[in-house]
């Protein structure tokens, strides 16, 4: 057992040495001791190269379409011309987009854990606009509203903002103890760090209640349009089925395909709820 006044720096009892200390809570790791480090994993290379043929972007507001969200705002984009593509090591993980009228899209993928604050990094140097809307998703059965909050028949877009509060009709915000993790998360994150090129610079986040399959794409037009200059842009209709929702990754998270959970004939589809 742990004893509370005994010295960290002295070692161990002589029974200790001689038994099976797999049970004593506390023992087993003392400053004096030497231990295997274990090494650090090396930084994230994330790398912005410009499409061939493409003219250099320098854009004065951006749009960041993360996840399912960019292939879905890839999709109501007017005339994207790719500009730029993102790659984290050699995986793919987005694209840059040119909207005109000096504003961007970018499509990305959340990449492998640890490297979500590097891409950011890598994307807000590369472009240094001014104005940035951020794009994300979230799944309203795992969402805690407020106990003031009326109770909507569809759920709402919800919204992050660095500065005043966008005004939209149907837009909710996106209160605690709900939180953002991933590439949304490090935006945010970049944002509140006074060393960061992001912080003090317009931000916004959205998030779209999933499946998107069943979203009003008149929501996110009102949405876009409370938030971005591209709204325009942005207004042409996605097409977006079930057949583009992303297989449920937890509770609610969307609906699991019949041929990829069993290979046979029955449905056996989740849910969004």
């Amino acid at each position: 057992m742990l004893d509370p006044i005994a010295s960290l720096k002295a070692p161990p009892p002589r029974y200790l040495l001689e038994s099976d200390s797999s049970d004593e809570e506390g023992q087993g790791a003392y400053p004096s001791s030497s231990q295997p480090r274990r090494p650090a994993p090396p930084a994230a290379e994330v790398t912005l190269s410009a499409v061939p043929g493409a003219p250099a972007l320098k854009p004065s507001s951006v749009v960041v379409g993360i996840g399912q969200a960019g292939a879905y705002l890839v999709r109501r984009a007017a005339a994207p011309r790719p500009a730029l593509t993102v790659a984290v090591g050699p995986e793919p993980a987005g694209t840059v987009f040119a909207l005109g009228d000096g504003s961007a899209l970018v499509a990305l993928a959340e990449p492998e854990s640890g490297a979500a604050y590097a891409l950011v990094e890598a994307v807000l140097g590369a472009l240094g606009a001014e104005a940035w809307t951020l794009v994300s998703s979230y799944v309203p059965a795992m969402y805690i509203p407020a106990e003031a909050e009326p109770r909507l028949p569809d759920p709402p877009v919800r919204f992050l903002s660095s500065s005043a509060a966008p005004k939209g009709a149907g837009l909710r915000g996106y209160d605690a103890p709900n939180y953002v993790t991933g590439v949304a998360g490090a935006f945010l994150s970049s944002s509140a760090h006074p060393a960061s090129p992001f912080h003090g610079k317009q931000s916004t986040l959205l998030l779209l209640p999933l499946p998107l399959s069943m979203l009003d794409p008149r929501a996110v037009s009102a949405a876009l349009g409370a938030t971005t200059g591209a709204a325009a842009a942005l207004d042409r209709p996605a097409h977006w089925t079930e057949v583009d929702d992303e297989p449920f990754a937890a509770l609610g998270m969307g609906a699991r395909r019949a041929h990829e959970a069993a290979g046979d004939g029955d449905d056996l589809s989740g849910m969004y709820m």
